[in-house]
């Protein structure tokens, strides 16, 4: 029993009364930052609450700081409860508090949006095999590497390149990485990760306190869509040769809770990556692919197309119209890497039939375009469920 021996005297009012206050207490917040920590997805609950909680989080919290101290006062003056009790009355808040401001942005997924050191190729090979898959953004002249094991714990890495603030975002259960802009509403951002729904990563930037869905790149209250940067997906080997004077993400100094968390990860993923999704959010009636293929996915006025590799290993080199779009698709064996380039010089439409892995053709250099490189179908088909496909 929860009461004490005065508890017992009092009348069933004064205890329903303390029930009440305990319940209204604990259960939104400790319900919503369970929301947070994916437990909502297990369920499969609506993805407005995740985000109409998190909107809310700060008054919910100071609201429940408030009534845990009333709750108190109650206790003091009735002797309702026990000790125990109310010592995991006060825990369950104080750990629900934890969860939702401290430990998921800051603990549990840190990012090292602005904190993330680089290095030297020379440093990257006493730690990087040859055939390790490293994410790659190349902005102004200046490339970098971002490991795709490293990336799994901070999801978000940024940095200057050559005065442009760019940040490689990168989600686990999409297997997708993204490269978006660091400014926002003219400010500097602070990114963080806070939740995931439709396994795709939701990060917030906390200057303006603007939530941001990684596969689309659009602000989940406004709408606005993040500046992105084409990203490529290449083994180490491949980097180190097409870009020598370039760097790679610093080896990261994993703490014992960043082991474990890895280690959860590896375990928990290997369904997930065989096509069988971690949390039943996804619509996987479309089944012009298996659930866990990995695609190259392209938008293009509005447009959408996921392109298979063993399509790309057979057309190395193809041209193709999306979205009223010239498109020309690249595949460099010799580098195991895609290229997605604009197929046009000078606002017109250009034949290609050669191109190396920086977009030069005999006519000129074509612009790199935006991708969702090796996103996985289930994702793609569900979040945009009118793609087309190339296999």
């Amino acid at each position: 029993m929860i009461w004490s021996e005065e508890g017992k005297q009092k009348s069933s009012r004064v205890r329903t009364l303390f029930i009440l206050l305990a319940l209204v207490t604990i259960l939104p917040l400790a319900f919503g930052a369970l929301l947070l920590n994916d437990v909502g997805q297990l369920f499969n609950l609506p993805t407005s609450w995740v985000f109409s909680f998190y909107y809310y989080r700060i008054p919910l919290s100071i609201a429940a700081c408030i009534l845990a101290i009333l709750l108190v006062i109650y206790q003091r003056i009735h002797k309702l409860a026990k000790k125990f009790v109310m010592v995991v009355l006060i825990l369950a808040v104080a750990g629900s508090l934890f969860l939702t401001h401290t430990f998921v942005p800051d603990v549990f997924l840190r990012s090292i949006h602005h904190t993330a050191q680089y290095t030297s190729i020379q440093v990257g090979d006493e730690v990087l095999q040859n055939g390790d898959e490293v994410l790659v953004l190349e902005v102004n002249g200046v490339a970098r590497a971002f490991p795709r094991q490293w990336m799994r714990l901070p999801h978000l890495a940024g940095g200057d390149f050559a005065g442009e603030q760019v940040s490689m975002s990168y989600c686990v259960l999409s297997d997708l990485p993204i490269g978006y802009t660091s400014e926002y509403q003219g400010q500097i951002t602070d990114y963080k990760v806070i939740a995931q729904v439709h396994n795709n990563l939701v990060f917030v930037d906390r200057n303006s306190g603007e939530l941001f869905q990684q596969i689309t790149g659009k602000g989940i209250y406004d709408n606005q869509a993040l500046k992105q940067y084409p990203v490529q997906r290449m083994p180490w080997r491949a980097f180190r040769s097409l870009y020598p004077d370039g760097m790679v993400l610093a080896y990261p100094d994993f703490n014992l809770l960043d082991q474990i968390s890895t280690y959860l990860f590896d375990m928990e993923l290997v369904d997930h990556y065989a096509g069988k999704p971690l949390f039943p959010t996804l619509d996987l009636k479309d089944n012009r692919l298996p659930p866990g293929e990995q695609v190259l996915g392209i938008e293009a006025g509005g447009e959408y197309l996921a392109v298979t590799n063993s399509f790309m290993e057979t057309n190395p080199l193809h041209t193709i119209q999306l979205g009223g779009e010239t498109i020309v698709l690249a595949w460099f064996p010799e580098y195991e890497t895609y290229g997605v380039f604009k197929g046009e010089l000078n606002g017109q439409p250009v034949t290609v039939s050669q191109i190396d892995p920086y977009g030069k053709t005999p006519e000129g250099k074509l612009e790199r375009l935006n991708t969702s490189p090796g996103v996985f179908w289930m994702v793609w088909s569900h979040w945009f469920p009118e793609t087309k496909v190339l296999m």
